[in-house]
């Protein structure tokens, strides 16, 4: 009774979801762009490379500077004051700016693909997410369904035992079915209250919501497609991001070589200063300075060598990153092609036995058709539904996961 009673109320609950206004999709990704945490904290890490850039733009300017002072001397009693302006510049400092601003642009376009890698798993997190309450939606009401039908059967056999035209072995077996089918219902609708909540976290939604999501198991990517991998995964951000490294660890290399260049700096000053409030004398300076080193004890060698052992390294990574881009793409295709394939053959053993079940429920009706092999069938067909809704909603995730390797990301969506 119990149990019952639970099953009315979470059924009621979720009967009131249902009815609920329904929430698209598209209506999930708007908001999960503007809600969800992660993508949130991505933007902020892109902002931060942007700052280091201009940061390292800035040394293309000169540095102005002021300073003022006012003082007095208690042993003799003399008040001074005084004031500078100074401005410098570097003129050559060894291509150590150059180097630097090369390597903060690289940095930056790095920084764009993680923020791209992040956008695309966010994409699949809010698609799987819906895939997943689609699907719960769809079991609450093939086991409400599946629930009924067992009630009924358990009703109609017990009228037969006690009839005399059935067994006790197959009244039992059809309450044990019937318990079983209530519990399965009872697990579906918490299922569903589940993957509401996975959905309202990739979106960003700090508590939980009444909404039914529209269904379309469609897939959009057209399966005939002639893919070229290598072409593909060259534009992906994980190989994007390697190569973004490697350019990076090039300009390190070449900037670690500008220790062996002199520098040259010039400066303009402009001041003055007065004794016990008598007039301001005002002086004005120009100053050029050079400066080289002889000797740093092998201190420029030395990250020289570093430089170029991560190079190399950066360079193995970008090798690696394209054919492990490939093989991912690949096996993304393969397993999109082997899901949707599965749908058909689902869809076919779906069909067959409902017809089968329709047959079935007339001949056992006429005493046609055992009890053992009517029910076999009656388990084949909810076996059948249930494993056509797994093959829909798979095929739907490996659409989602050939998307993500490909780097298709939030923005890319709404384009």
């Amino acid at each position: 009774m119990k149990t019952a009673l639970r099953i009315i109320l979470l059924s009621a609950a979720i009967a009131l979801q249902l009815n609920a206004a329904d929430i698209s999709f598209e209506d999930c990704m708007k908001e999960a762009a503007a809600g969800n945490k992660d993508l949130k904290s991505a933007a902020e890490k892109l902002a931060q490379a942007e700052f280091n850039k201009a940061v390292a733009d800035s040394s293309l300017w000169p540095i102005l500077s002021a300073t003022g002072s006012l003082s007095e001397n208690i042993t003799n009693s003399t008040l001074s004051s005084s004031y500078n302006l100074l401005a410098s510049y570097s003129i050559f400092d060894g291509f150590n700016a150059k180097y630097s601003m090369a390597q903060a642009e690289e940095q930056l376009k790095y920084a764009r693909t993680v923020y791209d890698t992040t956008s695309a798993s966010v994409r699949l997190k809010v698609r799987t997410a819906y895939i997943d309450v689609m699907k719960a939606q769809n079991l609450v009401s093939i086991s409400a369904d599946i629930s009924a039908r067992r009630k009924q059967s358990a009703a109609m056999i017990k009228l037969r035992y006690e009839g005399g035209n059935e067994h006790k072995g197959s009244w039992l077996l059809a309450e044990a079915n019937y318990t079983q089918a209530k519990y399965d219902q009872a697990a579906a609708i918490r299922g569903l209250d589940l993957a509401r909540k996975e959905l309202c976290l990739a979106l960003g939604r700090s508590a939980d919501s009444q909404f039914k999501v529209t269904e379309n198991f469609a897939l959009t990517t057209g399966l005939a497609a002639k893919n070229d991998f290598k072409a593909l995964a060259t534009v992906s951000p994980q190989v994007l991001g390697a190569g973004f490294l490697a350019s990076t660890a090039e300009y390190a290399l070449d900037q670690s070589y500008t220790g062996n260049y002199p520098s040259l700096n010039a400066s303009a000053g402009y001041g003055g200063s007065a004794l016990n409030g008598g007039g301001m004398v005002s002086q004005f300076s120009l100053g050029l300075s050079a400066s080289y080193t002889f000797f740093d004890g092998m201190k420029t060698k030395n990250e020289s060598d570093k430089a170029a052992s991560a190079l190399k390294q950066a360079r193995i990574d970008l090798d690696n990153a394209v054919i492990s881009t490939v093989f991912q793409l690949q096996q993304s295709w393969t397993a999109l092609l082997n899901a949707a394939d599965q749908v058909d053959s689902q869809q076919k053993f779906y069909e067959a036995n409902a017809e089968r079940t329709k047959i079935a429920d007339a001949q056992y009706d006429q005493g046609l058709l055992t009890f053992d092999n009517w029910t076999l069938i009656e388990d084949q067909m909810i076996s059948s539904e249930k494993n056509y809704l797994n093959a829909r909603a798979s095929a739907l995730s490996a659409e989602a996961a050939w998307l993500n390797v490909l780097g298709r990301t939030m923005e890319s969506y709404f384009k």
